[in-house]
This record gives structure tokens, sequence and C-alpha cells, in this order.
């Protein structure tokens, strides 16, 4: 079990698997050292799973690799069927936490911006409603709340159903309140967080996870959060 200790089981039954993936570790397949490899480490059969993509078993979403939180496994080829469908339905909801820089004059709303890969930047994405884009449009939405204030930061929690790629980090720096550590999204505000060393990888934590099981039970799979103690200490 040597290769778990920076990965823990949050919650598990005979079909479903919750990881917490620690900031910094790669989802999947692409760098050498990811979440799959060390859960598959330990647990080989796993990997067996006919999930999206071979090599990583069962994933059924990902994160960023600075982004840290709670990632989920089927451990059957028929729960994939079943949980992969759930989400493509939008009906699996993820909570985020992240501290941010800046303020918006609300407390909370609604982000309805469709999200499109930008036509240059392989690793940029941007508001498909402005200029060019390369590929097909995505539409996303994210409810945000911010929970509290200080000193120029901002503790917000989002929620999502639907998950584009970087779709929380983009929505919420088109709201004036760019993610600490960011260098994708940052503002011209927010630049300096780059040198904060509080901030070398940018604060945004997947807390919690709410979906239907196969029994036809709902469940909410929660994590303790880091970013908690950073925002304590801001």
């Amino acid at each position: 079990m040597k290769l778990l200790q920076e990965i823990k089981i949050a919650w598990k039954d005979d079909d479903l698997l919750a990881m917490v993936k620690p900031q910094g570790l790669a989802t999947g397949l692409g760098r050498e050292d990811n979440l799959c490899t060390r859960l598959f480490a330990a647990y080989p059969e796993l990997e067996t799973v006919k999930g999206f993509r071979e090599g990583e078993g069962g994933l059924l979403h990902r994160l960023d690799n600075e982004t840290g939180g709670l990632v989920l496994f089927a451990c059957t080829d028929e729960s994939f069927k079943y949980y992969s469908l759930q989400m493509k339905e939008n009906k699996v909801q993820k909570k985020y936490c992240a501290i941010c820089y800046g303020d918006n004059e609300k407390n909370c709303g609604q982000m309805s911006i469709p999200i499109a890969h930008h036509e240059t930047k392989k690793n940029r994405m941007i508001r498909a409603d402005e200029g060019s884009y390369r590929g097909k449009p995505q539409e996303a939405m994210t409810e945000w709340k911010i929970k509290s204030r200080k000193k120029g930061f901002c503790l917000v929690e989002a929620a999502i159903t639907k998950g584009v790629r970087h779709q929380i980090r983009m929505h919420l720096s088109l709201l004036g309140l760019p993610i600490a550590g960011d260098r994708l999204y940052k503002n011209s505000a927010s630049s300096f967080l780059l040198d904060d060393p509080r901030f070398d990888m940018h604060a945004l934590y997947c807390h919690e996870l709410s979906l239907l099981l196969q029994d036809g039970s709902e469940k909410t799979i929660s994590t303790e959060c880091p970013l908690y103690a950073l925002w304590d200490a801001v």
C-alpha cells in the first residue's frame, strides 16, 4: 500500500470507488505518475474495467493536475455503463471550494457562458460567444456563492453537473474572481499571486459529490478540503 501514501479512498461499495486526488497529481495517462497507476498498483483488478480509455479502468471523470479532490471510478463494466450515463445526463453534482482574488457585487449567481478551445493556445479555453475558436463549443453552467471575504480575497463555492474543461476556472475569472495561483485565467490584479508561495498551485478543490447509486438511493460523498486551512492563513 506504499503507493497509496498520497491518495486515499473517500468512499467505496462493490460498484463505485471515490478517490481523493492530491493537488499536483495527474488524474490519468499522460504522465508517468498519476492517480490511475497508483490506484491500480494497489487494486490491479480495477484496471480491467472497460471504460473510456485503455489503461484507465473505470475512470469516470477528470480533475486538472493542480485541482485536488474527489474522483470517481466504476468497479465493474456494468457499473461503468450506469455511472457514465449518469455523468452524460448531468445527474452528478460536483461541489468545489476556491480561493479567489477579487470580488463581485453579488454574493451568488449562475454563470452560463459556452466554452470552446482557444484557436491557437491548445491548453487554454475561451468563451465561445466571442471571437474565434477551435472545435465545437460546449454549453457550461456554474452555480457560485461567495462564502467569505477578507483582504481582497473571496472564499467561493462552485457547483457543476456538466464539467467542461477549465469551466470553473474560466467562469470565475469572467466574474472578476480569478482563482489564486491560476496562471491561465489570471487577470492584471491577481498576477502578483503567481510569486506567492502559498499559491504555487491554483486554489481549487472538489470536496463533495452527490449522485444516485445503482440501488436507487441518494448518496453524498465528501472529503476534507485543505483550502479551508489556507483560507484561515490568508
